[in-house]
């Protein structure tokens, strides 16, 4: 908001420190750019793996037997978004 009255000419209205609003314009950049590591670097340890993403829906494609298992790329991938501290909803995936 820029009101007159503010001598910058913005007026703080919110502040967050986790987290963008459903919506937030800077949502639909800064999110990719917090998961393309873990993204990336999931595909680089997993040859033959790819990870494809529209925001926070992600498919994994390849073979079931690197995809899935302790030491599989699913397991590694959360780990690695563990890190961003993000914790996917397990109910909603699709295996």
């Amino acid at each position: 908001m820029r009101p007159s009255s503010s001598p910058t000419g913005y007026t703080q209205i919110c502040e967050s420190t986790a987290g963008g609003g459903q919506g937030s314009p800077i949502t639909n950049l800064a999110f990719p750019i917090i998961i393309d590591e873990a993204v990336k670097g999931t595909e680089a340890k997993f040859p033959g793996i790819e990870i494809r993403c529209i925001q926070d829906d992600a498919d994994i494609i390849g073979p079931p037997n690197p995809i899935f298992g302790t030491e599989g790329a699913l397991n590694y991938l959360l780990g690695e978004l563990a890190k961003c501290n993000l914790a996917p909803n397990k109910s909603k995936f699709l295996v």
